[in-house]
Order: C-alpha cells, then sequence, then structure tokens
C-alpha cells in the first residue's frame, strides 16, 4: 500500500515539476520546433529518395525522450527544480510576521544545504539512506509551514489581539473581587 500524507504529495508535485521542466526547457522546445519544420517543409521533408517524412517524427520522439530522460537522470538538475519547487509552494512572502518568515527562510536554507551534501557523497547505499531522510526533511518542511501559517493567522486576528488586550484587566478585576470577597 503506498503512503499518504504531505510527504508523499510532495515526492509526486516534485516528480510533475521534474517532468515539466524536462518538457519545458529550451532544448525540448528548439527539438519539437526543428522536428515540426522538418516534417511541414516540403524540400526538407524527404532529403533522400528512400527517406519517410515519418522518419522525422520519429527521430524527433526519440530525441524529445533522451531529453526527458536525461533530466529526470539528473541529479542537480532535480536538485534544483525540486528547490525552485519547495520555494513556490511555501512561499514565505505570504508570511507576515517577519520572525516567521526568518525561520521558514532558515529551514529551506538548511534543506537546500542538506540535499546539496547529499547530492556530493559517493557512497551509494549511503545515498539512498540520505535521500530518504531528505524526503522525510520535505516533510518537516512542509510541517512548519503549515504551523507557521496558523501562527501568522493567528497573530493577524483581530479578536484574538483585543481579547489579548483585554483579558489582563478583568483577570485583575476578577482577582480584586476575588481578594474582597474574602
Amino acid at each position: 500500500m503506498a503512503k499518504s500524507g504531505p510527504g508523499e504529495k510532495i515526492r509526486r508535485q516534485a516528480m510533475g515539476a521534474i517532468l515539466s521542466y524536462a518538457f519545458f526547457r529550451f532544448e525540448s522546445a528548439v527539438i519539437i520546433a526543428m522536428t515540426i519544420v522538418l516534417i511541414g517543409v516540403p524540400f526538407l521533408r524527404q532529403p533522400f529518395p528512400w527517406w519517410q517524412w515519418w522518419y522525422w517524427l520519429v527521430l524527433g520522439l526519440v530525441a524529445e525522450a533522451l531529453i526527458v530522460v536525461t533530466t529526470v537522470l539528473d541529479p542537480e538538475a532535480n536538485q534544483r527544480v525540486v528547490s525552485e519547487m519547495l520555494r513556490q509552494r511555501f512561499d514565505i512572502r505570504k508570511l507576515r510576521d517577519r520572525q516567521l518568515r526568518e525561520q521558514l527562510k532558515k529551514a529551506l536554507e538548511y534543506r537546500e544545504r542538506i540535499v546539496a551534501e547529499i547530492e556530493r557523497e559517493e557512497d551509494a547505499v549511503l545515498d539512498d539512506h540520505l535521500r530518504d531522510m531528505a524526503r522525510s526533511l520535505d516533510d518537516w518542511i512542509a510541517q512548519i509551514y503549515r504551523l507557521a501559517r496558523g501562527l501568522d493567522a493567528y497573530g493577524q486576528d483581530r479578536v484574538i489581539a483585543r481579547d489579548m488586550q483585554s483579558v489582563p484587566a478583568a483577570l485583575k478585576r476578577l482577582n480584586e473581587r476575588l481578594a474582597a470577597e474574602r
């Protein structure tokens, strides 16, 4: 049974972001454009007597598949894409509290440094374990962000702010009444 939760959701979003990056990168656009031109321009469509127009389509699909596969297998590209995705998903600008923004920014920076250190390591067995830890780190950051958003909303709530000012005075009056009743 597959795991479900914020970590699995982040992993699916990360894979989606990586695939999206692979399809929409500049090299991919060039391959698609070249394939369309080579199929569409009559004198380029059949450069040799034995050549069929759909050969260009097959070559374009193979080239596109190679770009996607090499992008998905490139750890540096994956790290950049996932880091950017996390920065967009956990947008610190949405937090109004400066201290919460700074703490979340630190958490994201720590994550990037940890992932960079994992990618630098050469031990394949250790890498698998460390990548699992990095995925857990993504779950941790998701929880921190959710908590920060909640604390930010709590800190900005007018009713709570009003009560925080009025409750101490009311408690003082009640304590004075309690002392007077004795």
